[in-house]
This record gives C-alpha cells, sequence and structure tokens, in this order.
C-alpha cells in the first residue's frame, strides 16, 4: 500500500477526492499526513483523514528553505511514496523538489482523474 502525503492551502476538494479514493480501495493507498501553509485552509481537518498534521506557516520561519526543511523532515518521519500537492499555494525551493524527485505531484482540480487513474494503475501493477 502507497503511503501519500498531501499539502494544501485552501478549500480541500482535492484532498476529499483522494481520501474517497482511498477509503474506497479506488487505489491501493493510505493518507499519512496533511499539511497546510495557512491555518485557516478550510481544506485542513485532521478529522477527515484521521491524521492530525501541523500547519508550516512561513512567518514561522527565517526563510522559505528553513521551511520546506522542517516540512521534507515530517514527511520523510512518515515514510511517503506520493506527495501531493493539491492546490498547495506555495512556491516550493529546488531543494524540496530535488529531495523529492519522482514523489512529487502538482495538480490542479482538473487533473485529480488522472492522478487517481494514474495511481490505481501503478498500485496495480505493483509499481
Amino acid at each position: 500500500m502507497k503511503k501519500i502525503v498531501v499539502l494544501i492551502s485552501g478549500h480541500g476538494m482535492n484532498l476529499q477526492a483522494l481520501i474517497d479514493a482511498c477509503k474506497s480501495s479506488y487505489i491501493n493507498a493510505e493518507i499519512v499526513g496533511v499539511f497546510s501553509n495557512q491555518s485557516d485552509a478550510l481544506g485542513y481537518s485532521g478529522q477527515k483523514c484521521g491524521y492530525f498534521s501541523p500547519h508550516f506557516l512561513r512567518s514561522d520561519y527565517a526563510n522559505n528553505l528553513d521551511m520546506d526543511r522542517h516540512i521534507g523532515d515530517e514527511i520523510d518521519n512518515l515514510g511517503a511514496d506520493l506527495i501531493v500537492l493539491a492546490g498547495y499555494m506555495k512556491i516550493l525551493s529546488a531543494e524540496f523538489t530535488q529531495r523529492f524527485a519522482g514523489k512529487n505531484s502538482q495538480h490542479s482540480p482538473f487533473l485529480i482523474a488522472e492522478i487517481l487513474r494514474v495511481a490505481y494503475l501503478s498500485t496495480r501493477h505493483g509499481s
């Protein structure tokens, strides 16, 4: 089973679609963390997926790179196989994207169906 971490900034419609796909076994995955860079993000709710994750607010860090490193450490601790940037409205540092090369998936609401299809196929083929 694949482990997914979701980064959000807003309403959480993409997050809800991923939660539903995991719960219905449409994709063989579990959401192990939901992180937000907005303390008031409507989609941010530990109750949605049963996992309470911290907010990462830019104002709490000396710079963007320090914030990305902390988020990255949390993702590593969870053992994520896939990081879904579900409407995440923050520019990630080059170090972050290189650190997780091959695990990032940035998308808009229009691409959620394609991401779910690819995730479904990858879990069925053992990759």
